[in-house]
């Protein structure tokens, strides 16, 4: 089996958002199978969304923050694919699927999950409540 090693450094935060914050936490990240590492990513995120409130839109702006955890059993590793699913805040989730391009490997889908709670999302039409 292939091992995926992916180092972004605060790179992937520059793809997501157009603004690092050097307080943004780097987070060390790791899938297993079998009881080895099949794929390990280092980076930070900082997540721009916009929303609706009452005749108008916002923007929350969020970071995977320093204690969010890799979702083993959702996570998975091949020789040619790979996926990342890492949990944080309560019901926030970020999936990574990566796949094999020659010898290397690179991210081909980036999602994000979310509620539209109060904490960050303050005033949002149509607001969870954690």
């Amino acid at each position: 089996m292939k091992h995926f090693l992916a180092f972004a450094c605060l790179v992937c935060a520059l793809l997501v958002s157009n603004t690092v914050y050097s307080d943004d936490p780097v987070n060390n990240f790791k899938v297993e199978r079998d009881g080895k590492v099949c794929l390990l990513a280092t980076f930070a995120a900082r997540f721009n969304v916009t929303y609706n409130i009452t005749d108008t839109t916002a923007i929350a702006s969020f970071a995977i923050p320093a204690n969010a955890t890799v979702n083993q059993n959702a996570s998975d590793c091949s020789d040619i694919t790979a996926k990342l699913v890492i949990n944080f805040f309560n019901g926030y989730n970020v999936t990574a699927e990566f796949g094999a391009n020659n010898s290397s490997f690179q991210v081909e889908k980036l999602i994000l999950g979310y509620t539209l709670d109060t904490l960050h999302f303050p005033k949002a039409v149509n607001q969870s409540k954690l």
